[in-house]
């Protein structure tokens, strides 16, 4: 099931890509006119933010703005938690806050102040901090359908990849703890700048790290190079899954931290989307309607 909603992303960021492509080579140079000179370009007419192309970008980014609510609502209403795993859910919020952004972008074609301006603004820092939220989900250790673990479950995978290691790849005690060492390397009580700066960083060190210690450990035991890339993985899975059950608390306050900044602006950009759309709809602008 997780393939399907994988296959469809791919073809939606495709499709957006490529509408994306079509704008910038059609009405880039529309965008980078002087704001006072557009009313006198023969695309003005259809690539203004009322105009036919302009309007509908507006109409298509507003509609996977409010699509991508439902992952709110799968969260919060006791209903809708039996349709479907939240990491899906998850994975099309996050689609949808980028790739309606970009096409509201383009239907403001690069012009926006007043009150449109602060809800503008709003969606650029929801979608920034969309990233860094993604970034901070993940550390905190989750089951396959994106619910987070018990305590006494994370000590049930986290013993569980022990035995693996020492089971199938006949990895010692000093061994595995020397895995655990390497992921626990980092600060104790990591600040929220210091983990958004620095981890993506440790990570990819400790990838090396576990690269080169993977390679020792075969040469050592002489276990068969077809191995290689699924003990490199396993053992850089443990190493991971050691960091985040021993920075787990630090996590969960930076995560709260993070909500406590992203929320806000995700309410005010949806109100002053909802007034922008409402009003402009009184004043008759329905696109083709």
């Amino acid at each position: 099931m997780k393939l399907v909603h994988k296959f469809i992303i791919i073809l939606l960021a495709i499709a957006v890509l490529l509408v994306s492509g079509v704008v910038l080579v059609t009405a880039g140079g529309y965008y980078l006119t002087p704001l006072a000179e557009r009313p006198y370009s023969p695309l003005h007419r259809l690539w203004r933010p009322g105009g036919l192309m302009g309007h509908g970008l507006g109409i298509v980014g507003s509609f996977m703005i409010i699509i991508m609510l439902g992952y709110s609502l799968r969260k919060r209403v006791r209903r809708f938690r039996r349709w479907g795993h939240i990491s899906i859910w998850l994975n099309y919020h996050i689609f949808f806050g980028i790739a309606g952004p970009i096409l509201i972008i383009f239907h403001t074609s690069l012009k926006y102040n007043g009150i449109v301006a602060v809800s503008f603004w709003s969606m650029i820092a929801v979608a920034v901090s969309g990233f860094l939220g993604r970034f901070l989900y993940v550390q905190i250790p989750r089951s396959r359908t994106g619910v987070e673990l018990s305590k006494k479950e994370i000590e049930v995978r986290n013993s569980a990849l022990r035995e693996t290691l020492k089971k199938d790849y006949h990895l010692n005690e000093e061994e595995v703890k020397q895995l655990e060492k390497m992921g626990q390397a980092v600060d104790r009580q990591p600040g929220f700048l210091r983990v958004i700066l620095l981890f993506p960083f440790k990570n990819l060190s400790l990838s090396l790290k576990i690269r080169r210690q993977t390679r020792k450990i075969m040469a050592k035991k002489q276990i068969e190079r077809k191995y290689l890339r699924e003990l490199s993985k396993l053992m850089r899975r443990k190493a991971i899954f050691s960091r985040r059950i021993y920075l787990l608390n630090q996590m969960h306050r930076v995560f709260h931290f993070w909500h406590v900044v992203h929320k806000p602006f995700a309410y005010v950009m949806i109100s002053i989307m909802i007034l922008h759309v409402a009003v402009t709809t009184y004043m008759g602008l329905t696109w083709i309607f």
